[in-house]
């Protein structure tokens, strides 16, 4: 019995030495912790202040650029650019300067505005703007704002080309298709249900872009009293017309040409009735 008490009391001391150990290791690391973290700690201010002075410029243009996508994320809304890409892409497009007044204080602005549920954060909708441009356009309509500003026509229609050429569009297509943002605005629950498709194929579906399609065809029957038009030659309509020859409806067409012209999609030719 005696034995088996001291095999008891060995045990807790062997348990309490154990203990004892483990709390010094432990006291140990949390110094050796808190000395690493004063050394990160003030690693970090001499980071944080040679940023405010070298690099100011730089950390403002990342929390600006960050800031936009954030706005674009939690519309759900594309956003596909990153610092190293719109420094780029400002600096050789732009020269790093607003394309409207050449002032070199500028916004990031986007051209359609992400409050109406259209566009987002990506090179194609986004430009550098001057401050107080930025501030007056807000979320109004681009051309309709340029002219109320009375901005330099030919500067605005360069910067107009330009976006245009980025999303493969005529000036006179991406105008048409800044007034249908701005006529079929979007909420967050209608952009979630939208799922993928962005608003560049939403316009390119859309029944005023069909009605397009249907005036070149309606212009050729017009020509052509006895005219069958193949495949080939619907696929080139709809190209200039920007929509896409699966989205082509019979019912669109046939509005569109009137009830005189019968529409066979099936055989995918058009001609009058006779």
């Amino acid at each position: 019995m005696d034995r088996i008490v001291d095999m008891l009391n060995s045990s807790k001391r062997v348990m309490e030495l154990n203990r004892s150990e483990i709390e010094s290791r432990k006291e140990e690391q949390r110094k050796q912790d808190k000395v690493k973290n004063d050394k990160n700690k003030e690693r970090r201010k001499q980071l944080y202040d040679y940023n405010r002075l070298f690099n100011s410029e730089y950390i403002r243009l990342r929390n600006t650029l960050n800031s936009e996508k954030r706005r674009s994320v939690v519309k759900s809304l594309p956003t596909n650019i990153n610092l190293k890409l719109w420094r780029r892409y400002l600096d050789v497009q732009f020269d790093g300067k607003c394309p409207l007044t050449g002032s070199d204080k500028i916004h990031i602005d986007h051209f359609i505005p992400l409050s109406w549920g259209h566009g987002g954060t990506y090179i194609g909708n986004i430009i550098p703007l001057s401050d107080h441009f930025n501030l007056s356009k807000h979320a109004k309509n681009p051309f309709i704002w340029a002219e109320r500003r009375k901005i330099d026509v030919d500067k605005f229609n360069s910067l107009v080309e330009h976006l245009a050429s980025l999303n493969q569009m005529t000036s006179k297509e991406f105008r048409d298709y800044v007034f249908w943002c701005e006529k079929n605005k979007r909420n967050e629950e209608q952009i979630r249900l939208d799922g993928n498709v962005t608003s560049v194929e939403l316009w390119n579906q859309s029944p005023d872009n069909l009605k397009v399609f249907c005036d070149f065809v309606t212009d050729i029957l017009r020509m052509n009293k006895k005219v069958s038009i193949d495949t080939r030659t619907i696929k080139k309509l709809c190209k200039e017309s920007k929509i896409t020859y699966h989205d082509i409806r019979r019912e669109h067409v046939k509005k569109a040409l009137g009830k005189n012209k019968v529409i066979i999609m099936d055989h995918i030719y058009l001609k009058l009735k006779r």
